[in-house]
């Protein structure tokens, strides 16, 4: 296993984090961590109870149902 020296580690991230299109990389981010938050949860409701499988048709068998 190769030993790695803390200190350049530390000194690599220094450096990237200086540079201007990180930056820019770091504030989009940012600004997107809500919204995947949000399309993740939205996504797992939809994948659990909405679909010809999921937790409500199962449930109160649904599958049974016409829904035009």
């Amino acid at each position: 296993m190769k030993k790695y020296n803390i200190q350049s580690i530390i000194d690599w991230l220094y450096r990237i984090s200086t540079l201007k299109w990180f930056n820019y990389l770091q504030d989009a981010l940012i600004a997107a961590f809500p919204i995947i938050v949000v399309n993740g949860f939205l996504e797992t409701i939809l994948q659990a109870l909405m679909t010809d499988n999921g937790f409500f048709v199962v449930i109160f068998h649904l599958e049974r149902v016409w829904i035009l």
